[in-house]
């Protein structure tokens, strides 16, 4: 794995977009990632987002649970500062890898005035997207990041920061979610509908979670059986 502070190394021209201090959370593959370390990454954010020099955070991150991370972050953080979670399709060995060009341009947002109070924002290939509606939506396109029909809110061109649209969701210091100085989440289990799904499993989930979601068919619905 390499460290954030290799990352940084490689791209000399980002100290000229902003003076960085790197700091380590975790340097594991983003399938390994655990609500511990969501609460480990927010407590920190909480907590240095509180010092008048520090103005920004940029998290480097893998893909398959990107996501993930960026929306719990948009529901929890407790600041305004401009928050961006930004990964890489190309693994840095291969030809054309885009994990620098992306964590240039997420720097490059954070320095932006029009980032502060936006939430948490994701950047890829260009373009910056709000936490709420993005997903990953290939597993080898170098594009693979997007929001769908909702589409990005500013792209990057040229190192220059355009906002075209802004969320209008709660997010951030007006969410709901307040899990300040929190230390643990409860085990949420996930289950799918499927035709003749068999309802042991709901109640195996049950015993083994503290809630469950059912991913259901259509608009959520699921057999009576």
């Amino acid at each position: 794995m390499i460290s954030v502070d290799e990352l940084i190394a490689a791209i000399p021209e980002i100290k000229n977009v902003a003076a960085i201090e790197a700091i380590q959370i975790c340097n594991v593959n983003s399938d390994d990632i655990t609500a511990d370390i969501w609460v480990d990454l927010l407590n920190t954010i909480n907590e240095l987002s509180e010092d008048e020099n520090v103005s920004e955070f940029a998290i480097t991150h893998g893909t398959d649970t990107l996501e993930e991370t960026a929306y719990f972050l948009n529901l929890t953080v407790n600041t305004d500062k401009p928050v961006v979670t930004i990964g890489a399709m190309r693994p840095s060995t291969s030809i054309s890898a885009d994990g620098s060009m992306n964590l240039y341009q997420a720097v490059c947002t954070t320095a932006s005035p029009e980032a502060v109070g936006k939430g948490v924002l994701v950047v890829f290939s260009d373009k910056i997207f709000s936490a709420r509606s993005v997903t990953k939506t290939s597993t080898y396109d170098v594009t693979a990041i997007s929001a769908g029909e909702s589409g990005c809110i500013e792209i990057i061109r040229n190192d220059q920061v355009e906002f075209y649209e802004k969320p209008v969701k709660r997010h951030t210091v007006n969410s709901e979610f307040s899990i300040t100085d929190a230390n643990k989440l409860g085990n949420v289990s996930i289950v799918y509908f499927n035709v003749d799904a068999d309802p042991d499993i709901l109640k195996f989930a049950a015993e083994k979670s503290d809630g469950l979601v059912i991913a259901g068919a259509g608009a959520g619905e699921f057999s009576e059986y």
